[in-house]
């Protein structure tokens, strides 16, 4: 990870005066939401006593849904912030938790389970019981992104060993990590346009969330594979992600300048606009990479754009957003005419859109400009009257109006979030549209890492880059290569 000096306004000092709202909300729940991470592990989370080391535990509660499982993508999720705030020398307490992980992955991988084993699928299941049995409960199976995420955040922890562990750390990515990479990646390599289900479970089809992870994963991959001198699988990977890549721009709708996130469905597809593409647009943030269309970058006029339509499509449907005005920030669940659990505002869903907000701050500070275009315009016309379509560099009053507009917007989502979490800190997987009372699962790991996550981001670290800079979308697509026998 790394810190730009260049946001004396983002620098978040969790030892506040307790002046700005914003920075007591940090200072009180950073703490909290971290260890509400770590007591969702095993063996020693307060909550995770149960379960094997380095298992993420979903949420403790088993009603009214049972989330008592862990679930491939959410523990690769978990774990990327820890690893994240470990790579960057600040909690080296948490190295050993992330070698149990690691261990305990590489165990489930191997598992076979009700998707497949090894080499018939398996590695697309959706999750296992706390003591690493095969969980035998419902659930979109394959979800193709599992073992993309998972790979992802395993290189993230071996590019932190390589850079703070040296031939020690390196011995460990060669003989433990590698072969766990090796295996999901080969696996999305040759899955990544294969139909599955979302990251919802209730969509069979091609998923922009899924393809994104497919992206990264394989590109990521491709560098390790470089570093370590692996070309075969270097130019495999790199193809491949390139592949994906150029699939990836189907998912855009220029007729309506939003992102459907599910296509070429297997039965019902709902075609409408979902929180999801935001949660793709924080997943695709590369610290090094401009306000990219191609790999959607938080800070790119189609991520932009995507944002104000996904948050429009929610207003008026919580009435714990009465009194919002039109261009203001509120809660956000999943999509519209959602009743999964009553269909309630989300934790992590309006942290996303906060995130992703924070995410194009740090990119417009990097690069020292913002440009808006006709396709963004409506976003910054709904946060700053004045806006108007053109390049603004930095040190221009026009940029700091911008910054400040979108920062003040941003905060606005988390500090919705701040009114409906209890003074103890947990969350809940959502809150009740009604009264704002926790809602489905209590204690979720999601929620947790959704808040730490967003904190993050706003305080200015980031992670390392994934070379989202190095891509560019390929001027013919080519289809995936055929699974071998």
């Amino acid at each position: 990870m790394r810190f730009l000096t260049l946001f004396p306004s983002l620098v978040v000092t969790l030892l506040s005066s307790g002046v700005d709202p914003m920075q007591d909300f940090i200072q009180r729940e950073y703490p909290l939401a971290k260890q509400g991470i770590l007591d969702n592990i095993g063996s020693q989370g307060a909550y995770a006593k149960d379960a094997k080391p380095g298992i993420v535990v979903s949420s403790p509660s088993t009603e009214p849904v049972d989330y008592k499982h862990t679930f491939i993508r959410d523990s690769a999720l978990v774990y990327k912030v820890l690893i994240d705030i470990w790579a960057d020398g600040r909690d080296d307490s948490l190295l050993p938790g992330i070698y149990d992980w690691v261990s305990s992955q590489g165990r489930l991988q191997k598992t076979p389970n009700l998707t497949g084993n090894l080499t018939t699928g398996g590695l697309g299941e959706t999750g296992f019981n706390i003591d690493e049995s095969v969980y035998t409960g419902p659930g979109g199976r394959p979800q193709h992104d599992n073992p993309a995420i998972r790979s992802s955040t395993m290189i993230d922890f071996a590019n932190g060993l390589l850079s703070r562990n040296g031939r020690t750390g390196r011995r460990y990515v060669e003989n433990i990590i590698w072969p766990i990479v090796v295996l999901d990646l080969d696996y999305v390599a040759y899955h990544w346009n294969v139909t599955g289900f979302n990251l919802w479970e209730e969509v069979v089809g091609s998923c922009h969330f899924t393809a994104a992870g497919q992206i990264r994963g394989l590109k990521q991959g491709a560098e390790l594979a470089k570093l370590l001198g692996k070309e075969d699988k270097y130019k495999f990977w790199d193809e491949q992600a390139n592949n994906a890549l150029c699939f990836f721009q189907d998912f855009w709708d220029p007729a309506q300048s939003v992102i459907i996130s599910n296509i070429n469905c297997n039965g019902p597809c709902r075609d409408t606009v979902d929180v999801g593409s935001v949660f793709t647009a924080i997943r695709q943030f590369d610290p090094e990479a401009g306000c990219d269309n191609g790999t959607f970058q938080p800070c790119s006029e189609m991520a932009l754009g995507n944002l104000k339509a996904v948050v429009d499509s929610m207003r008026g449907i919580y009435p714990i957003n009465k009194g919002r005005g039109a261009s203001d920030p509120i809660a956000i669940g999943r999509f519209t005419n959602d009743s999964y659990v009553g269909g309630h505002p989300w934790f992590l869903t309006t942290f996303a859109a906060a995130e992703q907000l924070y995410g194009a701050i740090y990119q417009w500070r990097r690069v020292g400009k913002i440009t808006i275009t006709s396709l963004s315009l409506p976003f910054f016309k709904q946060i700053h009257s004045g806006a108007r379509a053109g390049t603004f560099k930095r040190g221009q009053a026009e940029y700091n109006k911008i910054v400040d507009s979108v920062l003040a917007y941003a905060d606005g989502f988390s500090l919705i979030n701040a009114e409906y979490i209890p003074s103890d800190g947990t969350m809940s997987e959502q809150y009740d549209k009604v009264t704002g009372e926790p809602r489905s699962a209590l204690r979720l790991s999601a929620s947790y890492t959704s808040a730490v996550t967003a904190f993050e981001r706003r305080a200015g670290h980031v992670p390392v880059s994934w070379g989202a800079a190095k891509m560019k979308v390929p001027r013919v697509c080519k289809r995936g290569p055929t699974p071998p026998n």
